[in-house]
């Protein structure tokens, strides 16, 4: 798998993971409405129980040799078990499809199909936070060590690769937020660089029927084709 598709694969998986943390989902039976999570199990019972959403996404990427950071912003939706698209309105338009090991990318360069069973890592790292989505949390820690920190105000989840081969892909995720809401991801990568994700007007409570499915999960035409 060539860099650029590396980047792409990154971002429309974070973007996912991210928007797909539920800011609404219900809370388990033996927790209060508005209760903190008090461990990892609480939290990740939460997050298997989003069926399907829509929400609003700003990226900004930190990379050490630009002074400004990289921003982008847009739109993501996602419907269980495995759809997931990302559409960028900013600073130029461009859609990111996944569907299950296939990331389908439609930008100013043209449509083109990224295979992510070709690279083994980038596979792996993907598996690994439907995992998060799954509230699998076993499959969770034969790949990372989580640690969990509760709090009145709200809770942080990182989560740090066992494996050298995918700390060279990502260090550490960071994941802070109140009840069921994710307020901030951090994720750092090995070479330094920071993409820090936050999400608004997010909908977790959204059942797609097959036709909305068609509609919404479909990749756009190139900016500028009309086709």
């Amino acid at each position: 798998m060539s860099c650029s598709s590396v980047c792409v694969a990154k971002s429309v998986v974070w973007c996912g993971v991210l928007a797909l943390l539920p800011a609404s989902a219900a809370p388990s039976s033996a927790q209060a409405p508005g209760a903190e999570p008090a461990t990892v199990a609480d939290l990740l019972t939460r997050f298997s129980q989003v069926k399907g959403l829509r929400a609003r996404y700003v990226e900004e990427k930190k990379i050490a040799l630009l002074k400004m950071p990289l921003r982008s912003e847009g739109t993501v939706a996602f419907a269980a078990p495995g759809l997931l698209v990302r559409r960028a309105e900013k600073p130029e338009p461009a859609t990111l499809l996944l569907d299950g090991d296939v990331l389908w990318v439609s930008d100013a360069s043209g449509k083109r199909r990224i295979d992510l069973g070709e690279s083994a890592v980038v596979k792996h790292f993907v598996l690994t936070f439907v995992n998060v989505l799954r509230g699998d949390r076993a499959a969770l820690e034969r790949a990372y060590v989580l640690v969990f920190t509760p709090a009145a105000a709200g809770w942080r989840l990182e989560l740090t690769p066992k494996a050298e081969e995918l700390r060279k892909f990502v260090a550490r995720a960071v994941l802070e937020g109140r009840g069921s809401t994710v307020d901030r991801m951090t994720l750092t990568e090995d070479n330094g660089d920071v993409t820090v994700m936050q999400f608004s007007a997010v909908d977790a409570d959204v059942r797609f029927d097959a036709n909305e499915r068609a509609r919404v999960f479909k990749l756009d035409a190139p900016p500028g084709t009309g086709r």
